[in-house]
């Protein structure tokens, strides 16, 4: 089972966001060259969305309701992330949103 944990930005608490039935996260692995140190590669993942349920939506504080006066979460802040598998951290990051699809109600 594939789990999406972030942490609230300023926070220790991790908060697990729901996922699509069906997810379909790519993960990018690179590995330092020791042949050449200053190149620097990172692991990664590739875009995958998130539903608007009660949970995803409570910790982006409704981020897509234009109308809303304040906003906690900043989209400008890093939030820091953790992809796990059946339990087992596989990548740690930060989460970033890049689009908010209001008609199919994703992140």
């Amino acid at each position: 089972m594939i789990q999406v944990a972030v942490f609230i930005q300023d926070g220790e608490t991790p908060t697990f966001l729901d996922i699509q039935s069906a997810p379909n996260i790519s993960v990018n692995y690179n590995f330092a060259d020791v042949r050449d140190p200053s190149k620097r590669n990172s692991s990664y993942s590739h875009t995958f969305k998130l539903p608007f349920t009660q949970n995803n939506n409570q910790f982006f504080q409704n981020i897509y309701e234009v109308n809303l006066l304040t906003h906690y979460f900043n989209p400008q802040k890093k939030t820091r992330a953790l992809i796990m598998f059946n339990g087992i951290p596989q990548l740690q990051g930060t989460l970033q949103i890049k689009n908010i699809l209001t008609k199919s109600k994703l992140y």
